[in-house]
């Protein structure tokens, strides 16, 4: 992990860089690697990994078998995160597709106007 100022490497578990002083808490961090994020990216730029948009809910799934049921409801808060964001990527394109018909409607009203 690496300072987001100063680009000194750091532990994960730092709350102030070594070599700057720049506090480090607050910054949006990857929920797999633990790399600093700018606030808007959706994905790491360092792994790879999707990001859950809101951010101050961290999913980390246990690692033994006897808290199963809490690994179910972590699937389960993953899944509604990309559900959600399926749906706001739907509602964009039908309100494009909504603007993009009105203007085009206007254009041959205006058309048909200006030819009679």
């Amino acid at each position: 992990m690496k300072c987001p100022v100063c680009n000194e490497t750091i532990s994960p578990d730092s709350e102030k860089c070594p070599r700057c002083g720049h506090n480090l808490t607050g910054y949006k961090k990857c929920v797999s690697c633990g790399e600093f994020l700018d606030e808007d990216d959706l994905y790491c730029p360092y792994c790879g990994e999707k990001q859950i948009k809101n951010n101050s809910i961290v999913v980390q799934l246990p690692q033994n078998k006897e808290s199963k049921k809490v690994e179910e409801r972590s699937v389960t808060l993953i899944k509604t995160t990309d559900e959600i964001d399926e749906k706001e990527l739907w509602d964009k394109r039908i309100k494009t597709f909504v603007i993009i018909f009105c203007v085009l409607s206007l254009i041959i009203l205006c058309i048909l106007l200006i030819s009679h």
